[in-house]
């Protein structure tokens, strides 16, 4: 197997292996970056099994997610496994264990579901209450033109999204501008979704992005949020009511002043038009993220609540 060599094509982490025995390899799926390459690896050290995960980069700035990762440890330790060593676009972590939302969406009953969600979210919350550091005041408005030249250009690029359509989320995103401002920023994942929190006894987490310009708990607790949404509705059931149910069965756990669940409701409308990039399952295209973001920044900060994102979707699947 050609990707086996990336394991041994490393000399930090060849020297990490060095007297200990390798006892398995098993390839595992990576849900959102097909082109990354990951392996868990069963060693035997001493008599005592190790467990670790192995991971090759396929793009050379992904790599940022090491030093992202170190912030994190650094601001709450044991949210995410070990990373042992690195090397050019690999890396080898401590296996977390424990299974992502998109396991529970097989094993789980509707309510088993909903307390899950509960439990990982007061488990969020709890780390990132555990904050130690230095608080500084957050500007996040950057994330404007970003959603606009990233996200919107790239759903007109791609012919999901009309040159009319892009110039209404021109207008309709501006409102925002004044809620992404002045909160308290401290460390966080950055890209938080439903493949890379692993839910246990205790939660961890994965595949962090380096970014320290915006540090907001509001973008991970809404990026997760959307993922619980949107991909609750795909893969899981096809009841909108359910989703929006699963949706709030997480954000409710943070609470939050209203200038945070506003920042919130920035970041669950940013990841609609995001998703519709991604490889969906069988009940949502492009269009619904496309329409669901358009109409959730056309509300503005002021009228939009979670409890709308329900009804937009359903006129948006109901077309």
């Amino acid at each position: 197997m050609n990707d086996l060599r990336k394991i041994y094509d490393c000399d930090t982490i060849n020297a990490f292996f060095a007297g200990k025995e390798i006892r398995r390899i098993t390839k595992l799926d990576s849900v959102w970056r097909s082109g990354n390459v990951l392996f868990a690896l069963e060693m035997r050290v001493n008599g005592a099994i190790e467990k670790y995960v192995f991971k090759a980069l396929e793009n050379k700035e992904d790599i940022t997610e090491v030093l992202q990762a170190k912030l994190l440890q650094e601001a709450y330790p044991n949210f995410l496994p070990t990373i042992r060593c690195t090397g050019p676009q690999r890396l080898l972590m401590d296996h977390a264990g424990g299974q992502n939302l998109f396991f529970y969406f097989q094993a789980a009953g509707e309510q088993e579901l909903l307390g899950i969600l509960g439990q990982s979210a007061r488990q969020l919350a709890s780390i990132y209450c555990s904050y130690k550091g230095v608080y500084e005041i957050g500007d996040a408005t950057s994330q404007i033109d970003f959603t606009m030249q990233h996200y919107g250009a790239k759903c007109v690029r791609k012919g999901n999204m009309s040159h009319a359509e892009y110039k209404k989320l021109t207008d309709y995103i501006a409102c925002w501008r004044p809620v992404l401002t002045g909160y308290r920023a401290q460390t966080i994942h950055n890209d938080l979704n439903l493949a890379n929190l692993l839910i246990g006894e205790k939660i961890k987490a994965i595949d962090p992005k380096y970014d320290t310009a915006i540090n907001d708990v509001a973008k991970d607790v809404g990026r997760y949020t959307a993922s619980v949404f949107f991909n609750c509705y795909d893969y899981y059931k096809t009841s909108v009511a359910y989703s929006l149910s699963a949706a709030q069965a997480f954000v409710d756990n943070f609470g939050g002043n209203r200038e945070f669940q506003q920042r919130v409701l920035f970041y669950v409308a940013q990841s609609a038009l995001s998703f519709s990039n991604f490889k969906t399952n069988r009940n949502l295209a492009p269009r619904h993220f496309i329409e669901s973001g358009l109409a959730m920044f056309e509300k503005g900060p002021d009228k939009l609540v979670l409890a709308d994102i329900g009804d937009i979707l359903d006129r948006s699947v109901r077309q």
